[in-house]
């Protein structure tokens, strides 16, 4: 009988196919160090794993599979051809992971899924999350609306797409179970805040130039600003997007100010 500790002796890669699952945690926790060990984003290392990560998050045991789903996340994060994996990754999470049983599975599907869209993969990974929408697993359905949800809160209908999605709002609202009506609910209410939001703001915007006509100009105008909202909302910085949804509060504000001194 083969020594089970055999597969020690075994390189990284192949101790994550490995058909012992034990063996797969270990070969996924070196895989973890590896990839933060990686200082080139481009380096052959990588193409190793490229064909490997989706066997990372559907894998068949539930404790190798959230190891393997740490380890997928780091590569995601590091590895600069990452964003060739998301197709076929992000089906093994809408398959497997989105609507597990165990909440650390769920938080590291989303955290994957939030790091594809910060990578500009953001296209595949709707497209799959809708996708998802079509399943008969209704706990399948709801999960993928609140992951599209929180990726819409988190980087704006300029990266998520709306257009797409409204299609599925008369047929997702009159779903039979209640949990995918309650979450399409939260998305419409999403979506129609951000056209909302923009609609309000570009109405405002009008107003300010009409005012700093009257003001003969010598106000500075911050019109020029307003063509960079889009752009640096939908940055995949998150710094960036912080600094510029600062901005927008600031330049609203002072639209007001203006207002309210004009009339």
């Amino acid at each position: 009988m083969e020594d089970e500790n055999e597969y020690k002796k075994l390189p990284t890669d192949e101790k994550c196919v490995h058909k012992l699952w034990k063996a797969r945690v270990a070969g996924y926790e070196e895989a973890i160090k590896l990839f933060n060990q990686i200082d080139d984003e481009k380096s052959p290392e990588w193409n190793k794993y490229l064909g490997l990560i989706k066997k990372f998050v559907t894998d068949s045991n539930a404790v190798a599979q959230e190891k393997g789903m740490e380890a997928a996340l780091v590569f995601v994060e590091n590895c600069g051809h990452a964003g060739k994996t998301t197709g076929e990754v992000m089906s093994g999470i809408v398959a497997k992971c989105i609507a597990a049983p165990k909440t650390k599975t769920k938080d590291l599907a989303l955290q994957i899924t939030l790091m594809y869209v910060e990578i500009e993969k953001h296209e595949i990974v709707q497209e799959e999350l809708m996708k998802g929408m079509e399943q008969k697993n209704p706990k399948v359905v709801a999960a993928c609306i609140t992951t599209m949800n929180t990726a819409l809160k988190q980087f704006g209908n300029k990266v998520i797409a709306i257009k797409p999605m409204v299609k599925k709002i008369p047929v997702l609202l009159t779903d039979r179970d209640k949990g995918v009506r309650d979450e399409m609910k939260a998305l419409v209410v999403e979506m129609h805040r951000f056209r909302l939001i923009w609609r309000r703001f570009l109405m405002t915007i009008t107003r300010m130039n009409t005012v700093l006509k009257q003001f003969g100009n010598k106000v500075i105008t911050i019109k020029p600003m307003v063509k960079k909202i889009p752009v640096l909302l939908a940055d995949r910085d998150k710094g960036v997007r912080d600094e510029m949804k600062a901005l927008v509060v600031e330049m609203h504000r002072f639209v007001l100010l203006i207002l309210s001194l004009a009339f």
